[in-house]
């Protein structure tokens, strides 16, 4: 059993160190800022600190480390290539593959799968910005132990431009640790030209659509004339300077809406009249993902089209990738009950539904009371609903006690496409009458 966490490891802008991205990203181990590692060493106290060899030895046993580790993606059993470089037996890591660093976790752009602008600000503490001194103290031990670092990879909740001082944390990066340096960006800016000379090996800019409206529908409030701008200007500036680098990648996450034989076509051409020197089409089973309602027979169709684009545009790389995500596993929409306080004259039941797709669903929620003895089924609530694309209703509602006898009770909610009957998720909680 292996992780990302076993070789890697990753900062986010506020100094939390979660074990990886996905789940773990919502449970930090540590918490680190360069007023709390002076007198420390990053590797000896955080990299190879107690947390995280006991992390790496618990998975390398075959054991979760965590209870969330169920639900991330980048757990995994297909060999022992992570642990090449971890002392197995104490936990100790000697080189990292890669190093993820959130510059920042602002961002610019309102995209319905990440952390929504309105309440970025009270998802997490400040700062907001990933600050250059706590940078440094990570590279700079990270030298000083001599601990190889293959990538530098600028990625995470926020956007990695926003922070100011992104290229000098990119020359830090590529100078202090001489690893590969790659970022990833909306594009939502204007191009400035020590982004060619900072030292960034390649730069992956979101394209996901041809036209304004498939682009728009998945990055809101981004425009694709500024996206196509920025990479143009960023093409140009390369070709002026001389440099070969960074490397300049059209990146298109594949959605139900923009993955058309035709627009896939029209992205790779437009890609080499830019000037970029690789596409990569990302299929995602996310709500709203090429692969979401498909099970991947779509990226099976695509294989002899990318075939093709590959043939007839030689200057410009095309690849196809997927790649699994914990959204997979969840229903479209999902449905909770937990039972609040049991009260002399009724129950009270706190109900959630959440829509995890990029679209409005009509459902029909189906509220009912069954006892323990399978008595006939009472209907409390029968309802139409609509709900909005990642949108959460929380209602509480009283379950009166009049005509119930004493013993065990549940209160049970099935929620329904609204024109199929087709079941999308269904929950109960039980309470008790004495």
């Amino acid at each position: 059993m292996n992780c990302m966490a076993v070789d890697s490891f990753y900062v986010k802008a506020n100094g939390e160190v979660p074990c990886w991205c996905s789940p773990g990203e919502h449970h930090p181990i540590l918490q680190i800022s360069e007023e709390s590692l002076a007198g420390k060493d990053v590797v000896d106290d955080v990299l190879n600190g107690e947390a995280f060899r006991r992390m790496r030895t618990e998975l390398h046993a075959g054991r979760l480390p965590f209870d969330y580790c169920r639900g991330c993606s980048f757990l995994r059993n297909d060999g022992e290539a992570a642990w090449k470089s971890v002392d197995t037996a104490t936990g100790v890591v000697r080189a990292i593959d890669t190093l993820q660093v959130e510059s920042s976790f602002l961002c610019n752009v309102d995209c319905p799968l990440c952390v929504r602008l309105p309440v970025r600000r009270q998802t997490k503490e400040p700062p907001y910005q990933l600050e250059l001194g706590l940078f440094r103290k990570v590279v700079d031990d990270l030298s000083a132990h001599e601990i190889a670092v293959r990538e530098v990879w600028f990625s995470g909740r926020g956007e990695p431009l926003m922070n100011p001082e992104f290229p000098e944390l990119v020359r830090l990066g590529k100078d202090r640790l001489g690893a590969r340096v790659t970022a990833h960006t909306n594009g939502n800016f204007g191009f400035r030209e020590e982004l060619v000379t900072c030292g960034l090996d390649e730069i992956e800019i979101a394209f996901d659509g041809v036209d304004q409206e498939t682009y728009g529908r998945y990055r809101r409030g981004g425009k694709l004339e500024r996206v196509v701008k920025f990479a143009t200007d960023f093409a140009a500036a390369r070709k002026r300077l001389g440099s070969a680098t960074p490397e300049l990648v059209w990146k298109m996450v594949l959605f139900e809406w923009n993955s058309t034989d035709e627009e896939l076509e029209r992205a790779v051409t437009w890609a080499e009249e830019i000037g970029l020197d690789r596409v990569l089409l990302m299929n995602t089973d996310t709500p709203g993902g090429m692969s979401y309602r498909d099970g991947g027979a779509r990226f099976e169709q695509l294989e002899p089209l990318v075939k093709r684009l590959v043939s007839e545009h030689p200057t410009v790389k095309v690849e196809l990738h997927g790649y699994h995500s914990t959204y997979s596993s969840l229903p479209e929409v999902e449905a909770s009950l937990r039972t609040e306080v049991v009260e002399a004259d009724r129950t009270v039941v706190m109900g959630r539904l959440f829509n995890h797709m990029l679209e409005t669903r009509a459902v029909r929620v189906s509220l009912r009371l069954q006892d323990e003895i399978g008595g006939e089924d009472r209907t409390l609530v029968e309802v139409p609903l609509e709900l909005p694309e990642r949108t959460e209703l929380v209602e509480s509602f009283g379950v009166p006690h009049e005509g119930l006898s004493p013993g065990t009770y549940r209160v049970w909610v099935a929620v329904s496409d609204a024109e199929s009957g087709k079941l999308l998720s269904d929950a109960a909680c039980d309470f008790e009458l004495s």
